[in-house]
């Protein structure tokens, strides 16, 4: 409710920018403190009132009505006063356990980005590029580390996530792609086919007799008959 306060005022400042009681940063100040109502908050408003009066009247540091810093006073002490102290903490600890899933890579980085802007990280933060890395599928990590140029800032490490997951996509769909159940299951394949033991109805493989520059000798003909 606190950040919707906050958000819809801003929204109405923006609106009425050209009007002169949002021009005038004390004189907004007082707007937003009328619409501040409550008995649980009418303590707080007038004491944030009073400081603003203050530095209006002070005949030791006169603050004109027209400096900027009585709106960034107010903002700041609402932000203390009604936002939860734990959000910061609580998303950086849900940033270190965020993982992709059910391959939508879209919807990570989305939860991603929010995640880091409510921990208070910055886009400069070398400490985000491992935990975004550590959240990709082991695959999708390698394929970008594979590239021809090494992903360095988290900008381009999410664009040459996005890039690997279409390029695999598009593998997919062209039957180009195979997954470990695939290869387990061309092992076993093997493993019957080299005990006569086929387990489907494929042909053994045969060798090619007169391609060989020799005759084939009875334990090769032996080889042979047994597939």
């Amino acid at each position: 409710m606190a950040k919707k306060f906050l958000n819809d005022f801003k929204t109405y400042k923006f609106l009425n920018r050209k009007n002169e009681t949002m021009k005038v940063p004390a004189n907004r100040v007082a707007l937003a403190l009328t619409f501040i109502k409550g008995e649980h908050v009418q303590d707080w408003a007038y004491e944030v009132m009073k400081n603003m009066e203050d530095r209006l009247e002070s005949t030791l540091n006169l603050m004109l009505e027209t400096n900027e810093y009585h709106w960034d006073y107010f903002e700041d002490a609402f932000w203390d006063a009604f936002t939860d102290t734990s959000e910061r903490e609580d998303a950086d600890n849900k940033l270190q356990n965020l993982h992709m899933k059910d391959g939508n890579l879209d919807q990570y980085i989305a939860e991603f980005n929010q995640l880091s802007h409510l921990a208070d990280r910055n886009d400069e933060t070398r400490g985000l590029i491992p935990l975004f890395h550590q959240g990709l599928p082991y695959g999708l990590a390698q394929a970008c580390m594979n590239q021809s140029k090494w992903p360095e800032t988290i900008h381009q490490w999410q664009a040459a996530a996005r890039e690997e997951n279409k390029r695999y996509a598009i593998k997919k769909n062209l039957g180009l792609t195979r997954s470990p159940k695939d290869g387990k299951e061309r092992k076993q394949q093997w493993k019957a086919a080299l005990k006569g033991k086929s387990r489907d109805n494929s042909v053994p493989m045969e060798v090619d007799a007169a391609q060989t520059r020799h005759p084939l000798t009875e334990h090769q003909e032996k080889l042979k008959k047994e597939g």
